[in-house]
């Protein structure tokens, strides 16, 4: 029994570090990066029972591979500049994947009205869903919406006047909505999800120009919305060059898949720049994939 636990364990090990190997890639790993944290849990398990083992020759090589995945996820995480939480908020955003076919759209708006944050960004939100959020009118009356985009519909909700500017990223000329107010700006994001070699590169050229245009505002900035990355991810690493603020709470968050925890991740952000203070909370479902989250910031 001893000699078929500890066969059995040195496969499904040498199976998780082959995964592991995979997720530094450019592809599939832009789809395998984002589950991370679950390989680290899985590996450490793996680690712990071949202590129960007393195999020192199947501990250590296990060892190896949670080190290969951990490592760089500690570096990553202990790097990146994490604002210190605020009880006093200047600015307050919310942004949230509506996901197009949901229609549950007076729950949707029910949080939306409750939360009552200076600006919201939605995404996938085709004319159906616009057509819903113009009732937001009384407490949003300034908004933008690019219609007709289906899954990458986009739209910004605020209650200051602002100066809009649209840019379309990539060779899918996905939206990129820059929404500038008198003491801040805000972007609203959404770009391709990597479910395949070629959308994994549109995921990343999009990023890049973002981390471009982005780069040059002089007010407080915030970027919002659906990244369909996550901070462990290799096309995010623009943004974390440059080093765009992480609130408290954000970073290893559950926002999707909804009703999937155990393999729940955060590719749902609010990222800033010329911050002092900032809260991240991921808020309840509201029929979609997706969980809004909202952050409280202090420029």
């Amino acid at each position: 029994m001893r000699r078929f636990c500890f066969i059995g364990l040195a496969l499904v090990s040498g199976l998780a570090g082959f995964v592991i190997l995979l997720s530094l890639l450019p592809w599939p790993g832009e789809m395998l990066a984002p589950f991370r944290p679950q390989m680290l849990v899985v590996t450490l398990g793996f680690a712990a029972t071949s202590l129960l083992l007393w195999s020192w020759k199947l501990t250590l090589p296990i060892l190896a591979v949670v080190a290969l995945n951990g490592v760089p996820m500690a570096v990553r995480w202990f790097d990146r500049p994490v604002l210190p939480a605020t009880g006093t908020a200047n600015l307050t955003v919310l942004a949230l994947n509506v996901l197009y076919h949901n229609t549950d759209y007076d729950r949707a708006e029910a949080l939306i009205r409750r939360e009552n944050t200076d600006v919201v960004i939605a995404s996938e939100t085709d004319p159906q869903w616009i057509l819903h959020l113009q009732g937001l009118k009384d407490i949003y009356p300034y908004s933008q919406t690019i219609p007709g985009r289906g899954a990458f519909g986009l739209s910004v909700h605020a209650k200051a006047p602002m100066t809009v500017e649209i840019f379309e990223l990539g060779s899918e000329r996905l939206p990129l909505i820059r929404a500038e107010f008198d003491a801040y700006v805000v972007y609203a994001v959404h770009p391709m999800p990597p479910g395949s070699a070629a959308m994994a590169v549109e995921n990343a050229v999009y990023l890049h120009q973002l981390a471009e245009i982005a780069r040059s505002e002089t007010k407080p900035v915030v970027l919002a919305g659906d990244f369909n990355t996550t901070l462990w991810s290799a096309n995010i690493k623009p943004l974390l060059k440059d080093r765009w603020q992480w609130s408290s709470g954000a970073g290893a968050a559950y926002t999707w898949p909804v009703g999937n925890p155990v393999l729940g991740i955060q590719i749902d952000h609010i990222l800033t720049h010329h911050m002092k203070a900032g809260r991240f909370k991921v808020l309840e479902p509201i029929g979609s994939d997706h969980r809004p989250v909202r952050a409280d910031l202090q420029f």
